[in-house]
């Protein structure tokens, strides 16, 4: 539908739609239109109904903490001390963090944000695709762009990445695949466990894999802090 067909049915002038549009998240007419496709598919494919005869499986609870567990323990297990320090050094460095991350992995960038934020380090993360790529386009060669995605193969983010690439802008990368495109021209690669329940779209066991790291970043930089004061 067109803005002028969306008006017509609520009663009211395109221009009141572009209004609501720039209240509810300083987003276009289109990019409401694709958030709201996003966010239908993700409903519609949020479970995988065929696996409903295995519901014991998907919703037993010891099984549930034990791949948490698992996913952390393998989490842990990638960690590389060398990646961590550089990746500390380029936060300490950069005038300005920029996290990006699309849909579930945006909840991971928008808490690194505050959390680095509290740190007194000056932080931005932006939900909108619009203003992530307007973000991205901001960033000088003293910030730091830190993207995330589990998969790495997120379009959008695709599109994030590759525009950092083109600035030269340094990069902090965070996913389970360390061969993503995302990947190619990053500083630095944090990997976390490709663990996952195949049931749900949702990530119900990437989330911590994904936070773990982020905290492992937080405290390990609060420690420098406390130590430099």
């Amino acid at each position: 539908m067109s803005i002028y067909e969306v008006a017509s049915l609520c009663h009211t002038s395109p221009a009141s739609i572009s209004r609501f549009c720039k209240r509810i998240g300083d987003i276009s007419f289109k990019d409401l239109k694709n958030a709201c496709i996003d966010y239908n598919e993700m409903i519609e494919s949020e479970l995988d109904m065929e696996v409903t005869l295995e519901s014991e499986k998907i919703f037993n609870i010891p099984s549930y903490f034990e791949q948490i567990i698992n996913s952390l323990k393998q989490t842990e297990q990638l960690i590389e001390l060398p990646l961590i320090h550089k990746a500390l050094s380029l936060i300490n460095q950069a005038d300005k963090i920029a996290f990006f991350g699309a849909t579930y992995s945006q909840i991971v960038a928008k808490n690194a944000q505050i959390k680095f934020t509290r740190l007194q380090k000056y932080c931005s993360s932006f939900t909108t695709e619009e203003n992530q790529l307007i973000e991205a386009e901001s960033l000088s060669k003293n910030d730091l762009a830190f993207i995330i995605s589990f998969s790495g193969t997120t379009k959008h983010i695709q599109r994030v990445s590759k525009r950092i690439s083109q600035k030269n802008i340094p990069a902090i990368v965070l996913t389970s695949d360390a061969h993503a495109s995302i990947c190619h021209h990053a500083d630095v690669v944090l990997k976390v466990s490709k663990i996952k329940n195949e049931h749900f779209n949702s990530p119900v066991i990437q989330e911590y894999a994904m936070n773990s790291i982020i905290n492992v970043l937080y405290l390990t930089y609060a420690k420098q802090v406390l130590q430099n004061k």
